[in-house]
């Protein structure tokens, strides 16, 4: 699976999610809102990304009716999120250019491996540090928040096997 950017503005920022040659969905991220509307050909979706706590330094993941649906944390050394009361981990991998690798267990079996090289343009690809924090940039927040929605979707878990081939 990819990120491939169709539009950034100072407003807003538009990706669309592919698996091959195939539209899964897309993405439209504004900054200055914090939300993220996710667009599927089943379902539409939209997130508020915040940050919470005494320091503001809990991101929260907020559904449409203001109910907190996931967080992002950090355990053992590991990065998690949890959606909808599910706890994944996830680690950036610049080996073969940046991907972000969901998983549950081990990151020798990931449930979903995604390519970020593409998401700002060719040219300028995502550049993060497998100990980089990931909560401190939202536009990256809101690509795994979709794509950890895409997981409980009941069209994508029929497709299981077909959306956890890495590319």
């Amino acid at each position: 699976m990819r990120w491939k950017t169709t539009l950034t503005t100072a407003r807003k920022k538009v990706y669309e999610l592919w698996n091959k040659d195939k539209y899964v969905l897309s993405l439209t991220y504004n900054p200055t809102a914090g939300t993220a509307r996710i667009e599927s050909s089943d379902e539409k979706r939209l997130f508020i990304i915040r940050k919470e706590g005494i320091l503001k330094n809990k991101t929260v993941l907020i559904n449409e009716y203001g109910f907190q649906v996931g967080k992002l944390g950090n355990e053992n050394k590991e990065n998690f999120i949890e959606f909808d009361g599910e706890r994944f981990f996830y680690t950036i991998n610049n080996n073969d250019g940046p991907k972000l690798v969901i998983y549950k267990e081990s990151q020798d079996k990931p449930l979903l491996v995604c390519d970020l090289s593409a998401v700002p343009g060719n040219s300028n690809p995502i550049t993060l540090k497998p100990d980089e924090a990931i909560a401190k940039t939202n536009d990256v927040v809101s690509l795994l928040a979709s794509l950890c929605w895409l997981m409980f979707q009941p069209f994508a878990k029929t497709k299981a096997a077909e959306l956890t081939i890495t590319q």
